[in-house]
């Protein structure tokens, strides 16, 4: 298992157009405010590498200005990024591609505290559902 790394690359993103139809089509989804968080499973099928991508989008509709949108982007990426370790482990064991799409949904920008918040309550139920299904 290769080296767990803070850092958010391309490869840790969901950018395909596939991947984006799936993600979008996938009726497994949770509220974790400010965020809707949907998620889509790829096992079995031929895939480049397992691990977990990842999402993260503030409509215009919510956040008009762009400066705004950018910096909530930047705050989920930021804690992404510290606090993605449990997850990327628990699904490399498991040989699958998690994707996951994050959806801003607040029509105000929040500070740090409170997207750090959400993310890591959002990152430990989705721990818990892969847990519970390992039991199963």
């Amino acid at each position: 298992m290769p080296a767990l790394r803070h850092t958010f690359r391309k490869d840790d993103r969901v950018y395909l157009r596939d991947d984006l139809e799936v993600l979008f089509t996938s009726k497994e989804s949770f509220i974790s405010y400010p965020f809707r968080v949907v998620l889509h499973r790829k096992g079995g099928e031929k895939q480049t590498e397992p691990g977990v991508k990842v999402l993260v989008s503030v409509p215009k509709r919510k956040l008009k200005r762009a400066v705004e949108r950018n910096l909530m982007k930047r705050r989920f990426r930021e804690v992404y990024r510290r606090e993605k370790g449990a997850l990327q482990q628990l699904v490399a064991t498991r040989e699958e591609t998690l994707l996951v799409g994050f959806i801003y949904l607040s029509d105000k920008v929040l500070p740090y505290s409170a997207v750090e918040r959400s993310v890591v309550k959002a990152l430990s139920k989705i721990v818990e559902q892969y847990e519970e299904e390992r039991h199963e």
